[in-house]
């Protein structure tokens, strides 16, 4: 099993995805993502953290069709 972090904007997050559904078909090993470094956008109502750089969110929760496998707590 791989976890592969989820970080950074739309463009990041869509890449991250792509090459964690690339590994998972290329190797056969099971792929969970780990999206604990971003925030939930309901949960926090702020645009900037608090060491001054900018928040980012789970953007790919706009796209239905993508389903991830997500790690826990422990697994990560």
């Amino acid at each position: 099993m791989r976890i592969i972090r989820i970080w950074g904007g739309l463009g990041n997050q869509m890449y991250q995805y792509a090459f964690g559904k690339g590994l998972e078909k290329y190797t056969g090993e099971s792929i969970l993502f780990d999206v604990s470094v971003l925030a939930e956008k309901y949960k926090r109502n702020c645009s900037i953290e608090d060491n001054g750089s900018p928040l980012r969110f789970f953007e790919l929760s706009h796209f239905p069709n993508i389903k991830l496998r997500l790690a826990s707590y422990r697994q990560i």
